[in-house]
């Protein structure tokens, strides 16, 4: 696969994974798994709609590694890489080394 750059565009369908943080553009019966972000279980439907102040929360935002389970979406590359929330879960939790926790001291 192509590496992906912000402002490309991508369609993601049912079964794809979305291939980077994404604002959708356009989409029709769109729903992802956001489990491994936000543990919600429930699918999740996206629309264009900008409904939430809390980038994990608004309907118009597909995160990497989230898989679309139904319908088609369209959306402009906004994350890529470490940049994407999943990758920024990664290095926050990488970050977490030796450090003594509060309950040890």
């Amino acid at each position: 696969p192509e590496k992906l750059v912000l402002g490309d565009i991508v369609q993601v369908k049912g079964g794809d994974k979305v291939p980077a943080d994404i604002r959708i553009l356009q989409c029709q019966g769109c729903k992802v798994d956001n489990s491994s972000l936000t543990g919600e279980s429930e699918p999740q439907p996206r629309s264009t709609e900008f409904s939430h102040e809390n980038p994990l929360e608004t309907k118009n935002l597909a995160f990497y590694s989230s898989t679309c389970l139904e319908g088609t979406a369209t959306g402009i590359v906004i994350n890529v890489g470490d940049h994407t929330v999943i990758g920024r879960i990664a290095s926050l939790a990488s970050g977490v080394g030796d450090q003594k926790t509060p309950i040890v001291l």
